[in-house]
């Protein structure tokens, strides 16, 4: 009874063991899919459906943008735990914002400049909807909607 009870008890300290190892690397992972998603939102309200409405420029800012975007809140990488989320569009700031526009105004149809930028996972966003990581490799493949 007492070598089952052993075991067990080996078993278990291996598999918290693991857990506790793996649990900042499963953080950052889902903080990593979380930023695409929340970037890829951005990106289709402004070079999907800003462009169409205002001579086929992107936004020269995130606050022009706030009837497209809902929320600030969308502003903040969950990357990034040194900045807090604005509480409305009338207390937004760059303060609070972890993503930032490289290229204000830009044409929808340069779609090889930069459009937008995650400060902290270096992910860039172009007019034409694509989002790639700092290696320059690919997301999330276009839309099919």
């Amino acid at each position: 009874m007492k070598r089952w009870l052993l075991i067990f008890a080996a078993i278990l300290f291996v598999l918290v063991t693991t857990f506790i190892v793996a649990l900042p690397a499963l953080k950052r992972h889902v903080e990593l899919v979380n930023c695409s998603n929340q970037m890829h939102a951005v990106l289709f309200a402004s070079a999907l459906l800003w462009p169409d409405e205002h001579n086929g420029h992107l936004p020269s800012d995130f606050l022009s943008m706030s009837n497209e975007l809902g929320s600030p809140r969308i502003l903040i990488c969950p990357g990034d735990h040194l900045h807090q989320p604005a509480t409305s569009w009338a207390t937004f700031t760059t303060n609070n914002c972890s993503y930032e526009i490289v290229s204000p105004g830009l044409l929808k149809s340069d779609t090889n400049s930069i459009f937008m930028r995650c400060s902290i996972h270096g992910y860039v966003g172009y007019a034409d909807d694509r989002l790639l990581d700092s290696s320059g490799k690919l997301i999330r493949p276009e839309r099919f909607w």
